[in-house]
């Protein structure tokens, strides 16, 4: 009878033990995305792609000066499955997507939320794949490199499946909706835009793909599409992110796409105006904003636009003979009128924001795939092999230090709080997620 008492209770720690990984893994999670959601904030956010605005500028206070060179790690949290997608952070959460299995191999597409304050995982949701893609992703971009979006209420994220999900911010899965057919050669980048009312992707599947190329608006609350806009494929295909322009007027979804830069309308999709760009057959870039210019560039090319409701204007134009000094993939940042960013040679390049002269270079180190990040007059680097380079911003190459957190990383970081969030590859498990800053650390 003891024998048979030890096994029984043996039995019982096993399911036990099975329904909290069933409930941490998302098999408990409620069905209401607004159950049990206080939707409040915690020492700002990065709500999606390139942060607030699509800028990469963390929104501290005024004046603050982050020492991020001295940032220690305050924690870090094994998430299952891997992405290029940047962490996303709201309130007291971090969200961020995953796939687990390879190009030819995917078992399944999550989103995780961790603890903002411990690290812990709070919930993991798995999202249907609805369809499949005519040729998988490359195995450098994978299923889940589209950065999520977060408005405060709902998250939106889009994998290389073609599906496009929005959850609540306790994992519930509001609705799914198949953006296919996808026949797109490397597979699928560009991150979604969010308002309060509809979530914006863009799909350039290049002149060769059987599939269409188009921007859409999709309604948050239904999940149906509100408009869809084609548009003229890039010659290859296309990566580059709409970013969502809120000028006090109305709102503009502007979308980079072959040699043009257009602006729709939010509201109905209408196209208000449409810009010549230089030629790209893989546009990878999103419009940075500086001020009122948006800034536009890739492999030595650049250009800016002051931008309206009814038009852009052209304000400059740089290419490599006469200063344009910057990498095909990486990205930039401005901050107090100057724009810095990376070289594919691996160097620190600084140019005036506002007439796109170079005014000086460093060198940093080797690659860079990731998107620079600025707070508090630091700008922030992420070399594919996890270091991250800490530069003062100013009128010279001032670098203060170093961060190694570990591992290797094509996944731009997000700043909130005076903290850093940081993906990096594991092996073992697929994500470490990162938090560093200032305290004690672990």
């Amino acid at each position: 009878m003891k024998k048979l008492a030890g096994i029984l209770a043996a039995l019982c720690a096993l399911a036990v033990a099975a329904a909290l990984v069933w409930l941490v893994r998302g098999g408990g999670l409620p069905s209401d995305p607004d159950a049990g959601v206080v939707f409040d904030a915690a020492g700002g956010h990065w709500p999606g792609w390139r942060g607030p605005g699509g800028t990469g500028l963390a929104r501290e206070a005024a004046g603050a000066d982050i020492a991020f060179e001295s940032a220690r790690v305050l924690w870090k949290a094994e998430v299952d499955g891997w992405g290029n997608a940047s962490p996303v952070v709201w309130g007291d959460r971090v969200f961020i997507a995953s796939a687990v299995g390879g190009p030819a191999s995917l078992r399944r597409t999550l989103v995780s939320a961790v603890d903002r304050a411990d690290g812990r995982l709070v919930w993991t949701a798995v999202v249907p794949v609805l369809r499949r893609p005519l040729r998988p992703p490359a195995e450098q971009n994978g299923w889940a490199t589209p950065t999520p979006a977060c408005n405060g209420r709902r998250l939106a994220v889009l994998f290389g499946t073609g599906t496009l999900a929005c959850l609540g911010l306790n994992g519930a899965v509001a609705w799914t909706l198949d953006l296919g057919p996808i026949d797109h050669l490397w597979g699928l980048a560009a991150s979604p835009a969010m308002d309060d009312r509809r979530v914006y992707v863009a799909v350039d599947q290049g002149r060769e793909s059987s599939a269409p190329s188009f921007v859409a608006a999709i309604d948050l609350v239904t999940g149906v599409p509100a408009w869809r806009a084609e548009i003229a494929p890039s010659g290859g295909r296309g990566y580059s992110s709409p970013l969502l322009l809120r000028d006090g007027t109305a709102p503009a979804v502007v979308l980079w796409a072959g040699d043009r830069l257009a602006a729709f309308d939010a509201g109905s999709g209408r196209r208000v105006w449409e810009v010549p760009t230089f030629a790209e057959i893989e546009p990878i870039a999103t419009p940075l904003p500086v001020g009122d210019l948006l800034v536009l560039h890739q492999s030595d090319r650049a250009m800016a636009w002051r931008a309206g409701p009814a038009g852009a204007a052209l304000a400059w134009a740089r290419v490599a003979a006469d200063g344009a000094r910057f990498a095909r993939i990486a990205a930039s940042v401005a901050v107090g009128g100057r724009l810095y960013g990376v070289t594919e040679q691996g160097g620190a390049v600084c140019h005036d924001a506002a007439a796109g002269t170079l005014l000086w270079t460093g060198k940093l180190g080797g690659a860079f795939f990731a998107a620079p990040v600025a707070a508090g007059g630091r700008v922030l680097f992420t070399e594919r092999n996890g270091t991250i380079h800490v530069l003062k911003a100013g009128d010279r190459f001032e670098p203060t230090g170093a961060l190694r957190p570990g591992g290797r990383t094509d996944a731009s970081p997000a700043v909130a709080g005076g903290r850093l969030y940081l993906r990096t590859r594991s092996d073992a498990v697929g994500t470490i997620l990162w938090c560093l800053g200032a305290g004690a650390g672990r």
